[in-house]
């Protein structure tokens, strides 16, 4: 069956490193990426989007530290090179900035026009946004919509064959809000059994109704499209490990990170709660630190087979389960053309 999983073909790091390739638990509650095993990344090249704040601040530091050369991929020029020489000067490593805007295609195609077909071993699609923005980008697609899927998926695809260069590693930053995808946006539970809602249109604001059947409280909060983005950023792993056996792909779910995306949420509120209850055991909400622990998994071992869905509360496992939306087995490959047509992009 074509959406069976595909076995790992390499681990990106696994010779220079020593580090096995699977473990029943590779982090704890409280680890960092700082905390895993200080494998030696020297000659390695990475690409972190959004790579200057949040939970990408701390991913770059670390692959700094460890001796990948690491471009940062960021709107803000400014602000991602003054982060750049930060990192340089605290790791000795070699960090720079370059241009990305994940809300215009002409950017990404830019962005990887500059790498002039360099290879690439690690390309992590972190950058993203929150909320229910009311406009359209000027490529004409509702503006999460593009910056959490669209954009990443084009920086993908257009960096393929870099990655094939190295058998390279890709790593798409997800979230739980997948479980709830079609219910946040306020559309049918098997909201993705088709394609007749996507791309979507840009939602009027107003509150929906997250009903949940696990015994935690019913919840309300403003409609977005958040989970359909971050769900579609999994299906395309998963595809992605289908049609490129020589390049591993996982998406994750580093769990609720305390950054600039919730900090308008209040702990003690119903949304809260629940998101406190995700963590299971965990601190809640994570350290930037902590969270990016998933990321330093998926790059320096092998926490599952290409195409899986890695989840930060359950030890860096396979612990949490794919919300299905109505999204079938051969729809993976559909999506993928379809968002290469959205994209404007080839083979």
């Amino acid at each position: 069956m074509r959406w069976q999983t595909v076995l790992s073909i390499t681990i990106w790091l696994g010779a220079a490193s020593g580090l096995a390739s699977t473990h029943a638990h590779l982090c704890s509650a409280n680890t960092t990426f700082s905390d895993l095993p200080k494998s030696n990344l020297t000659g390695k090249t990475a690409i972190v989007t959004g790579g200057d704040g949040g939970l990408g601040y701390p991913i770059t530091l670390e692959l700094a530290s460890r001796g990948a050369s690491v471009i940062i991929a960021s709107r803000n020029l400014t602000k991602s090179n003054t982060v750049a020489r930060r990192i340089a000067a605290l790791t000795g490593g070699n960090v720079r900035a370059s241009v990305l805007d994940l809300s215009s295609l002409h950017s990404v195609r830019e962005f990887v026009a500059r790498l002039d077909e360099a290879p690439v071993d690690l390309l992590v699609n972190n950058a993203g946004i929150a909320g229910n923005p009311q406009h359209l980008t000027a490529d004409g697609y509702q503006l999460m919509f593009q910056i959490n899927y669209l954009g990443p998926f084009l920086l993908t695809h257009l960096l393929l064959p870099a990655l094939r260069l190295t058998r390279g590693r890709v790593v798409n930053v997800a979230s739980s809000e997948q479980a709830i995808a079609c219910q946040a946006a306020g559309w049918p539970l098997d909201c993705l059994k088709d394609f007749s809602l996507l791309p979507p249109p840009v939602l009027p604001n107003r509150n929906v109704s997250i009903i949940y059947h696990d015994g935690m409280p019913n919840e309300v909060r403003p409609v977005e499209v958040y989970g359909v983005t971050k769900t579609l950023l999994i299906h395309h792993a998963a595809e992605l490990a289908l049609r490129e056996p020589a390049v591993s792909a996982f998406a994750v779910t580093p769990g609720w990170v305390n950054t600039s995306i919730i900090k308008v949420v209040d702990l003690n509120s119903t949304i809260g709660r629940r998101k406190c209850a995700e963590q299971k055991a965990c601190p809640c909400p994570f350290s930037p630190e902590q969270g990016a622990a998933v990321i330093g998994v998926c790059a320096l071992e092998s926490p599952g087979p290409s195409g899986s869905y890695i989840s930060r509360p359950d030890q860096c496992t396979q612990g949490e389960a794919v919300a299905a939306h109505g999204f079938r087995a051969e729809m993976g490959s559909e999506l993928y053309s379809m968002s290469m047509r959205w994209s404007n992009a080839t083979l």
